[in-house]
């Protein structure tokens, strides 16, 4: 079931939550309609350990997507609208294999040889079961740290209530179907959600009049060094006015062996990033920005200048 959800959708649905809950929904479609499945026997899974083992992979799926917050692990993102104008963004396709063990009635799978199994007898055998666990994201109308860390939140929600269908399964309150077939619905719903309510924002990585905006800033570039992050937007360099990739490098060109930048973060608050360059290193500053700029731009600038 993994790998059918990785090829047809990709990473974007590589979750145990649509994985394990389509796999038993199949399991008792095939069962109900008699069909049968070379390798398989259908009608054997029983939704209370489906349902246990989805909420505990959405709580580590939940921790590995709230350790996504850092810039570098995102990559930047940059399309033209409709209208011809610049939109950046940022993107991330990431996939964790998490090695679990699950105790197994029997000893049938004793017998496979090239598979990690530790057999109790003849009673229960545990085994060695790989799972996937992936995230594919974009964002153009926000920094994208924070559309995961929702998600992470989310996550640990359905977490909950995944939990909860556990127990109401496991006390026989409501059938094993119905529930997992209302948690299933719910995880399609909140993920229509979460994509209507990004094409409905406007986009926040478009050019500004008052500054250039920072796209993406390369790993241990003086950039880096110098705390600029992207979404940010530079607005002075050396108390000179900037509005352009050109006008950032010659403003930075009045004292090369230093970078003064005067920064506005994405919460709207002004600070100061100074450091000293070494040779050649204002030309090489790690500075990923919104608009690029063609070398026929920077000759026009010059003739204009």
């Amino acid at each position: 079931m993994y790998a059918l959800l990785l090829i047809v959708f990709g990473a974007r649905f590589l979750s145990s939550a649509y994985a394990l809950l389509i796999a038993y929904l199949l399991d008792v479609g095939f069962a109900f309609f008699n069909v049968e499945l070379p390798f398989v026997q259908v009608g054997q899974a029983e939704a209370f350990p489906v349902l246990v083992l989805v909420g505990l992979l959405l709580i580590v799926e939940a921790i590995l997507l709230s350790r996504l917050k850092k810039p570098t692990h995102f990559s930047p993102l940059r399309t033209k609208s409709k209208r011809g104008k610049w939109i950046g963004g940022q993107m991330v396709e990431r996939a964790w294999l998490i090695p679990i063990f699950i105790f197994i009635p029997g000893s049938g799978f004793s017998d496979i040889g090239w598979w990690p199994v530790f057999s109790f007898g003849n009673e229960v055998s545990l085994v060695l079961l790989p799972v996937l666990i992936g995230l594919r994201a974009r964002s153009q109308t926000e920094l994208l740290y924070k559309q995961i860390q929702r998600t992470a939140i989310r996550t640990i929600w359905l977490a909950v209530l995944t939990s909860a269908g556990a127990t109401i399964v496991y006390f026989d309150v409501f059938s094993p179907l119905g529930t997992a077939s209302v948690l299933f619905v719910f995880v399609v719903f909140v993920h229509i959600l979460r994509v209507s309510r990004e094409g409905r924002q406007i986009p926040y990585f478009t050019p500004r009049s008052d500054g250039v905006m920072i796209l993406a800033v390369i790993t241990d570039s003086p950039a880096d060094k110098m705390g600029l992050k992207p979404g940010e937007i530079i607005t002075k360099v050396h108390r000179e006015p900037v509005n352009s990739e050109w006008s950032f490098y010659q403003k930075l060109q009045i004292n090369p062996a230093y970078g003064r930048v005067e920064v506005v973060d994405a919460q709207g608050e002004k600070r100061i990033e100074q450091a000293a360059l070494y040779d050649n290193q204002h030309h090489e500053l790690g500075i990923i920005f919104l608009k690029p700029e063609s070398r026929e731009e920077w000759h026009s600038y010059d003739s204009h200048g």
